[in-house]
């Protein structure tokens, strides 16, 4: 498995748009391409857990909290802790990945695990994103409405909160006009259909 790949299962759960604007989630470091070897997990990114990640032959560190924040100004590997461990890990083929507030505003995400472990009920977000949240209107033939629907529901749409394939179908009428250039399935172009 890459790491690409070890991407997107996490990007997928918690996606980077979840989380608050202004965070550097992802791939702080690294190569996509590279094959895992072993992940090593951590809250906060030293020079401790590179080199336990090194000891270990972990390729992958997954943090929780951005190792990079800050735009860096300079790499100065002489004297700035942050600069040694991005040359470490790029010498030793450690890649530094970080997922946070996308993953605490996830649903069933830090924030619900702490929920659970403090016995909480009736948990929900509090504040949900707009930014993330569509509604997609799609007109198609009745003899299409099967395949067009799956093809929504395999691509992650039709879910609200713990529902997934939700639709609402309604039946019409429609008219159009098409242009020159236009290839209608019903009718014909240039004609008021």
């Amino acid at each position: 498995m890459t790491v690409e790949e070890i991407i997107k299962h996490i990007e997928d759960w918690a996606p980077p748009e979840a989380g608050w604007e202004r965070d550097n989630v992802g791939l702080q470091v690294g190569d996509k391409s590279k094959t895992v070897t072993n992940v090593l997990l951590a809250l906060d990114m030293n020079q401790g857990v590179l080199e336990n990640a090194v000891r270990k032959k972990c390729n992958l560190i997954i943090t929780h909290h951005p190792f990079l924040f800050k735009p860096l100004q300079k790499l100065e590997f002489s004297s700035d802790p942050k600069s040694q461990i991005i040359q470490k890990a790029i010498i030793n083929g450690v890649s530094i990945f970080s997922a946070h507030t996308n993953l605490d505003f996830t649903k069933e995400g830090v924030s619900f695990e702490l929920a659970k472990t403090l016995k909480l009920k009736n948990t929900d977000i509090l504040l949900k994103q707009v930014s993330n949240q569509f509604k997609l209107v799609v007109f198609v033939p009745l003899d299409s409405i099967e395949e067009i629907s799956s093809a929504i529901f395999e691509a992650g749409g039709g879910v609200i909160g713990e529902y997934q394939k939700c639709s609402f179908r309604v039946g019409g009428k429609g008219t159009f006009e098409g242009s020159e250039k236009s290839n209608p399935a019903v009718g014909e172009k240039q004609n008021f259909e």
